[in-house]
């Protein structure tokens, strides 16, 4: 089942990917994984850096066509493998995005042989945001579902 939920300043995405949770829960935590899927349609995920633990640190650099080469940062605030991850977002300059944070919770459920994620980000400082987030963690969580379904972990992109 696939849906998305909006509200005035958050957006909630329920997706199944057709893989085991702890498949799913490494690739959205391990750098060299998330360079892979990370990024809308017009994106490229250029580097990922993540501490993944309480406290930790995370940040990607992505290259766009709109706005060019910019950077997202944030801390992770709970981790709980394979089931959770809460972290803060944040964009450092970004053009379209301006500036803030925003906090996205992620929940990894087990469901019919593969995983359900329940997506939820939160604090937008308006629908314009909310919308262009909508619309690339759509596309992020559909090339993650492609990506692990291609021989050998490589999406060709």
């Amino acid at each position: 089942m696939n849906t998305n939920i909006v509200g005035e300043n958050l957006l909630k995405i329920k997706r199944f990917i057709n893989a085991p949770r702890e498949r799913v829960f490494a690739a959205w935590t391990r750098p060299e994984e998330m360079t892979k899927w990370l990024g809308g349609d017009h994106c490229a995920c250029l580097s990922v850096a993540a501490d993944v633990q309480v406290g930790g640190q995370w940040r990607i650099r992505m290259k766009s066509g709109p706005a060019g080469e910019t950077e997202f940062f944030g801390v992770y605030l709970a981790v709980k493998p394979p089931a959770k991850l809460v972290y803060t977002w944040c964009w450092k300059n970004h053009p379209l995005m301006g500036t803030g944070e925003t906090l996205v919770t992620l929940e990894f459920l087990e469901l019919d042989g593969g995983t359900e994620i329940h997506l939820r980000h939160e604090g937008f400082a308006n629908v314009e945001l909310r919308n262009r987030h909508m619309e690339g963690w759509s596309c992020c969580v559909e090339k993650l579902g492609t990506w692990l379904h291609e021989p050998a972990g490589v999406c060709q992109s």
